[in-house]
């Protein structure tokens, strides 16, 4: 078995006949069997139109042109201490 195969997962053709060895004629029926009527959503999402990867890149590169860039302060104050001798030794229970 390849790469594509292991990952992708089952193609449409392979998840009809799962469906239908479940005895539910379309994967339409088999979904509504298992997904609880209050969280399965009847009307089509509100979703922007697709974008290629390059598109993406641009707006995310749009996006991040606003962020500022900070010095990292993380250990400010503690790196030029002195580790007491009883903590190397690791002394302390």
């Amino acid at each position: 078995m390849n790469f594509e195969s292991r990952h992708i997962g089952t193609s449409a053709s392979e998840s009809l006949e799962i469906a239908r060895a479940l005895g539910y004629p379309s994967n339409e029926d088999l979904l509504r069997a298992v997904v609880p009527n209050d969280i399965l959503i009847n009307e089509p999402l509100d979703l922007a139109p697709a974008v290629s990867e390059v598109e993406a890149l641009e707006e995310l590169r749009k996006i991040a042109a606003d962020n500022v860039v900070r010095r990292c302060a993380i250990g400010t104050g503690y790196y030029p201490t002195i580790t007491p001798p009883v903590i190397l030794r690791n002394v302390l229970e």
